[in-house]
């Protein structure tokens, strides 16, 4: 049986996946596995993988927008079309445009798949949404085409369309600083240990094949034995 006295440098040399030619080795004292380079790559990779991007809703675009949609709703009724109701007719056309704004407007780009999840930032609130959620600006059309084609305002389309495309903007961008600033910060605190071997507690025995699993545990006692001072 084995501990480790002060004053001496770790002298025993490890193989991974050779049996240990050691007599049973213990725990001096507490001490912390390292995480193999595998292990902390596979956890970085993943949290690249799965890190949400972040969006910025440009409120200023938005109400500029919303200002001058609400101006030339008055334009989108000929007098020709007299039937319909012009107060359930702007009500209608508010609430598309409200709808189509929820989470913003954006450029077409394939910088992410569209089932993305994406941090939108608001102000000072920021909320997960998936990026096919932000509507692209390529998607305008079709998307009051639908609206329209879904209401009792079919007759009116052509103006809706105008009236859409005169007056929105693109509002939401992607956030490069932050979203790299976020991705920095997970990476950063990417933990370099994984649970602990305690005062005491066997570690190898003699024989034993050198896993893994004792793999780390011994190269993680040499590298805090190492780290001690026993002055």
């Amino acid at each position: 049986v084995y501990f480790f006295p002060k004053g001496y440098k770790f002298k025993y040399d490890i193989d991974k996946n050779t049996p240990w030619p050691y007599e049973n080795l213990y725990a001096q004292f507490d001490y912390s596995i390292l995480k193999s380079n595998e292990e902390l790559k596979e956890e970085r990779d993943d949290i690249v993988k799965n890190h949400s991007p972040y969006y910025e809703f440009d409120q200023n675009i938005y109400r500029n927008a919303k200002k001058s949609f609400s101006s030339d709703i008055k334009n989108i009724l000929p007098d020709s079309l007299e039937q319909y109701n012009p107060k359930r007719v702007k009500q209608f056309v508010k609430k598309t445009f409200d709808d189509l704004y929820q989470f913003g407007l954006r450029i077409d780009e394939d910088r992410f798949p569209e089932d993305k999840v994406v941090i939108l930032k608001k102000g000072p609130k920021v909320e997960e949404v998936l990026l096919s959620a932000i509507y692209k600006q390529d998607d305008l059309k079709n998307y009051i085409n639908a609206a329209v084609e879904n209401s009792p305002y079919k007759d009116l389309k052509e103006n809706i369309m105008e009236l859409f495309f005169k007056n929105t903007e693109v509002n939401v961008f992607y956030n490069a600083e932050l979203t790299e600033k976020s991705l920095n910060q997970k990476l950063d605190n990417i933990s370099q240990t994984r649970g602990t071997v305690k005062k005491g507690s066997k570690i190898i025995s003699k024989g034993e094949i050198v896993d893994s699993d004792k793999y780390q545990k011994l190269v993680s006692l040499k590298a805090e034995y190492e780290s001690q001072d026993w002055d």
